[in-house]
């Protein structure tokens, strides 16, 4: 595989080695990915819930709502 910036190869080794350098503080979680765990901590956020009308499942971000539909 090849990345246009070195950050990009870092990592991606990481998921090779296993190291999760990104742990959560509220709930222990640790990721290999910057970004997962920025939407994981989203999570924690104070955000309102979007429900589904017809089953009440509760989304926080509106992609998924509508993806859901």
């Amino acid at each position: 595989k090849t990345f246009a910036q070195k950050s990009g190869l870092n990592t991606h080794c990481l998921i090779h080695s296993g190291e999760k350098p990104y742990l959560c503080n509220i709930c222990g979680k640790t990721f290999s990915r910057k970004y997962n765990f920025n939407e994981h901590s989203a999570l924690h956020a104070d955000r309102k819930l979007l429900s589904c009308s017809v089953c009440n499942k509760t989304f926080r971000w509106k992609a998924s709502l509508y993806k859901h539909s």
